[in-house]
């Protein structure tokens, strides 16, 4: 009678317990509204008030009525009816009988049972029938809740052999859980024309030497240049280092370091250039660096390195330049040119490395010079320390050339104040006989004069008088107080007597 509406609504009045003894009724309505009324079919299933239809049959009529996506439901749900062992082996069956057609259905099966079934045993049903794409969609949903190695690989590798190279880059670019060597190895054996996934890798892991290497020999520069200059420029230095060590051309390794227009770090570009004697390649970029105002010390050090080994007036360089660091200079000179590393250390005040370097090389003329101008008590205790076994090689050169040729009041009164707190007053005493009596420039100095007769006072009494007697402008008090303490009291009474200190002469008497 095609009264199919009324028959409608009469068996899902009838039908709304949804009992398990009614499936074939839930599937009769369902049938004859997919063959005269899909849209009220699609309704009735949109609701859900059916569990226990023929599902294989009404997902086959949903299909030929054009309601995929019902057919695809009405499908997958009948897996849930279905025991572990029995649901893959029907899924296994289904693919294999058709698996272009029914790949969709077999993949929503699993991804939305892969607890029940287990992930494993999903994977090994997709690998065992050799579909990729199958595979790629099923790993595609689980992936973001996983944090299992072998999954984001597995999903890494099929993603490449399904062709989805972007899906692959972005992966690699934001996963935290694939195995990093093994990727990159199983992404260099692919020879993917795209480099940027195994570029995510290599940057991301420390493998960028291998990322250069690979890329080198595989002619691809332009992703090299490409990675220096927008992935990660900082990293210029360990890719300039395999490229010199794979025999890249220098003018393609000058234009690549030229080409970078972000800030990157200087010293170990510097290093890997040292480490293989080609510091001299840089030579151009450094000299930019500095016409461009650079202060970095590390550019300066560079560019001193250069200058000092092509000997290019390196003297000049390193009196004059502000920036490099003397300790670096100095200690890269040390077995190239010692006296040029005394002018580094020299003009950074390093004293424990300059009178290391002096010593080794008995260069003492240079080590008595500079002690005599620091004035230091530190580092004049340190050269005079008995325990210096170049301390006398020291002590004759200040004794017999630097002091007596000094100008300079300030610098020999510290050189005579070190040499009595080392008990050196015999030389001092010699010395200042000299320098006072005898030279000009220092005969009025007061401080000079003072200490003269307090080192003849401690080392060599019998001069004490005729000192007093012959020099004037000392300090006949601090002289008195020492003479006294010594039991010079003669000697005493002369010195306060001759500045009128009548009180301390006759307290001395």
């Amino acid at each position: 009678m095609n009264l199919i509406r009324e028959v409608t609504a009469f068996l899902l009045d009838v039908l709304k317990p949804d009992l398990p003894e009614h499936g074939h009724l839930q599937t009769k309505v369902l049938e004859i509204n997919l063959k005269s009324f899909p849209n009220v079919a699609d309704a009735i299933l949109a609701k859900g008030m059916f569990s226990h239809y023929d599902r294989p049959h009404i997902a086959k009529l949903c299909e030929k009525a054009g309601l995929f996506i019902r057919a695809l439901q009405a499908l997958v749900k009948f897996f849930e009816t279905l025991s572990r062992e029995s649901a893959l082996e029907c899924m296994e069956h289904l693919l294999l009988v058709n698996l272009k057609g029914n790949l969709q259905i077999i993949v929503q099966t699993a991804r939305k049972y892969s607890k029940q079934l287990g992930v494993d045993a999903c994977i090994k049903l997709f690998e065992k029938i050799k579909s990729h794409e199958g595979l790629y969609s099923f790993l595609g949903a689980y992936l973001s809740s996983s944090k299992d190695p072998v999954i984001h690989f597995k999903y890494i590798e099929v993603a490449v052999k399904t062709g989805h190279i972007k899906e692959v880059e972005r992966v690699t670019r934001e996963s935290n859980y694939y195995d990093a060597e093994k990727t990159m190895n199983f992404l260099m054996k692919t020879n993917l024309p795209n480099a940027r996934p195994l570029i995510n890798v290599c940057d991301r892991f420390g493998f960028v030497t291998h990322l250069t290497h690979y890329l080198y020999t595989k002619n691809m520069l332009h992703q090299v240049e490409e990675y220096v200059q927008k992935v990660n420029p900082r990293n210029a230095p360990a890719v300039v280092g395999q490229l010199l060590d794979d025999g890249c051309p220098d003018d393609f390794i000058k234009g690549l370091i030229l080409s970078i227009r972000s800030p990157f770090p200087v010293e170990p570009l510097v290093e890997e250039c040292v480490k293989r004697n080609r510091l001299r390649l840089i030579t151009q970029i450094l000299e930019n660096l500095v016409s461009e105002g650079s202060r970095d010390v590390h550019v300066h050090n560079a560019l001193g390195k250069i200058i000092i080994d092509s000997n290019n007036y390196p003297k000049h360089f390193l009196t004059t330049n502000l920036y490099y660091d003397s300790c670096v200079l100095g200690k890269y000179c040390e077995k190239r040119d010692p006296k040029l590393a005394v002018v580094a250390y020299q003009r950074g005040k390093c004293d424990y490395e300059l009178v290391d370097i002096t010593n080794k090389n008995s260069l003492f003329k240079h080590q008595a010079r500079y002690v005599m101008e620091r004035m230091d008590g530190c580092l004049w205790r340190k050269v005079l320390n008995p325990g210096n076994a170049y301390r006398r090689k020291l002590i004759d050169q200040v004794v017999s050339t630097d002091l007596p040729k000094c100008k300079s009041p300030d610098q020999v009164s510290a050189a005579v104040e070190a040499f009595i707190s080392a008990n050196l007053t015999h030389e001092v005493i010699e010395i200042l006989d000299e320098m006072v009596l005898q030279n000009y420039a220092f005969r009025g100095n007061f401080d000079l004069k003072t200490l003269l007769i307090l080192a003849a006072i401690k080392a060599d009494p019998l001069r004490v008088m005729d000192y007093i007697n012959r020099l004037d402008n000392f300090d006949g008090l601090a002289v008195g107080k020492a003479a006294v303490k010594a039991h010079l009291y003669e000697e005493a009474f002369a010195s306060f007597k001759k500045f009128n200190l009548n009180v301390q002469a006759v307290m001395s008497c």
